[in-house]
């Protein structure tokens, strides 16, 4: 829509920048007000989030690389077009790494508080990197005519505004994986956001119309690694309320009165 602010100022960095800024503030309100914890600990965990976003950064563009490479080889040259999936997949093995060689030791339980909030984080960042899209007229829709539909100029037509669609649902998941995770501490943010962005990023490809490559004929790879996370989603949900159960049967048989809380 308006690639630049002012002329000169990239309006998907802006709105990348917001994204990472929002979901850095939404750590340090979790575990400073939430959780209560030690600075120096939360020093360990952003030395985490340092690493996840790098290496998400850059397994966002290696992987649309991939793409283009794989669709036509003789005429591959190098892109900064960044697909999610692969930001996902990168940043989740950057995030890993770096707490078994940096964190672990001092910080041993800090991999499953971090987790709890996790999945808000990385949903209120995509809304703002989504909203990015829209002002940089990428990951658009199909050309339309139905009232919903907008005109872009970056393209010269009227399409489906398939990124606010999306901004738009990534808000109102964040919203409710905050609620979880602030008041339940629950991992079961986990799968409610593997499951629900895994069916809304499923449908909502039939409707963009940015080409990003394709691996499994008839689905986008977008559709591919959507059906993968709600997959690993529905695994984590079966996973967790086995352990619940387990543990519901074990307070039963300890003849514990008390209600079972859910803090995994």
């Amino acid at each position: 829509m308006y690639p630049t602010i002012f002329g000169f100022i990239d309006s998907y960095a802006v709105f990348l920048g917001l994204g990472v800024v929002a979901s850095l503030v939404l750590f340090e309100i979790y575990f400073r007000k939430i959780l209560k914890e030690n600075p120096a600990k939360i020093f360990y965990l952003e030395i985490l989030l340092a690493f996840a976003l790098v290496f998400g950064m850059l397994g966002a563009y290696l992987v649309q690389n991939f793409y283009d490479f794989i669709q036509d080889p003789s005429h591959y040259s190098w892109s900064w077009r960044s697909t999610f999936f692969g930001g996902l997949i990168f940043g989740v093995g950057g995030f890993i790494l770096a707490f078994f060689l940096f964190v672990r030791k001092r910080y041993p339980d800090g991999l499953m508080k971090i987790v709890v909030i996790t999945p808000a984080s990385v949903a209120l960042a995509h809304a703002f990197g989504r909203i990015g899209c829209f002002m940089d007229g990428c990951c658009y829709g199909k050309v339309s005519d139905a009232w919903y539909a907008m005109y872009f100029p970056v393209l010269q037509k009227t399409v489906i505004p398939t990124q606010l669609f999306e901004a738009i649902f990534l808000f109102i998941l964040s919203a409710l994986l905050i609620l979880i995770a602030f008041k339940k501490r629950s991992l079961y943010t986990i799968p409610v956001y593997a499951m629900s962005y895994g069916v809304w990023r499923f449908l909502i490809e039939f409707l963009r119309d940015d080409y990003r490559g394709s691996l499994i004929p008839g689905i986008s790879p977008s559709q591919f690694w959507a059906l993968v996370l709600f997959v690993g989603g529905a695994a984590v949900l079966v996973l967790l309320m086995v352990k619940r159960s387990k543990a519901q049967a074990k307070a039963s048989d300890s003849g514990k009165t008390e209600s079972y809380i859910d803090h995994e």
